[in-house]
């Protein structure tokens, strides 16, 4: 298969649009080769399989409780901080 010139291809696309009824805004079309949409396809399939955080608990503090660990977490969301020990009781408890 030949290689075509960017400015050919853009002809290409320009006739067909108008064939179909309207000019394609060419500030909105991406040129790509079939290589860039394989890696393309490739990387989106890594992220769909990477796993979410959906799981949910919940927990019954006292006020003083809560006071002091929120007191003690500084700027980090309460569930950050959860998570956080939740991992480190999962790694340490690891058989």
């Amino acid at each position: 298969m030949a290689k075509k010139k960017l400015g050919a291809i853009l002809s290409e696309s320009v006739n067909e649009s108008k064939q179909k009824g309207g000019l394609k805004n060419l500030r909105d079309t991406i040129i790509t080769t079939p290589e860039q949409l394989k890696n393309l396809s490739s990387n989106v399939k890594k992220e769909e399989q990477k796993e979410k955080r959906e799981a949910a608990g919940m927990t019954y503090l006292t006020q003083t409780e809560m006071d002091a660990f929120l007191g003690l977490i500084g700027r980090k969301s309460f569930s950050d901080a959860a998570r956080e020990l939740i991992l480190g009781f999962i790694a340490k408890n690891k058989s």
